[in-house]
Order: C-alpha cells, then sequence, then structure tokens
C-alpha cells in the first residue's frame, strides 16, 4: 500500500523503504489461531550527478513503484569566439 512505502532522497541517494505487517485471528469452539507475518525492505542507490533531486517523484499503481528521476537539462554550449593573439 501506499502508506507503507517510503521514499527519501538524500544527497546523492535515493532510499526506499516499506514496512507490511499483517495478523489474522481465528477463534473457534475449542481453540484460538492467531497468525501474525511482518515483511521489511529497505534498499539505498547512488544517483548520477546529472539528476535533479528536488524533482524526484514517486507514484504506486497496483502494488508498482514508479519512482521519476529527471535529469538536469544541459544547457547549450556556445559557439567558440576566436581570440586572436597580439
Amino acid at each position: 500500500e501506499k502508506d507503507e512505502v517510503n521514499v527519501n532522497v538524500v544527497d546523492s541517494e535515493i532510499e526506499i523503504s516499506a514496512e507490511h505487517k499483517e495478523s489474522k485471528d481465528e477463534t473457534k469452539k475449542g481453540y484460538v489461531r492467531k497468525e501474525r507475518s511482518e515483511v521489511r525492505y529497505y534498499r539505498s542507490l547512488t544517483l548520477p550527478e546529472d539528476i535533479v533531486s528536488t524533482k524526484v517523484t514517486a507514484k504506486m499503481n497496483n502494488g508498482i513503484l514508479t519512482v521519476d528521476l529527471p535529469k538536469k537539462v544541459p544547457t547549450k554550449m556556445e559557439a567558440p569566439i576566436a581570440i586572436k593573439v597580439q
């Protein structure tokens, strides 16, 4: 679920973590059954230098996490200016 996933950008790294807890209780005549499960996930990845960390976005759709990492727009290089050597 969306509320179980955390995405953080720290300096030049992105951290993705998730935690899911589930509990089932069944009570019938003569017994009680309890099942609990807990799953944790953590991953840290180094980002390339040309990523704009303030514009990183993440979305979750049908259990699939999509993280968009926009690159910096390269500046256009101006034409070289010839300088006459004296």
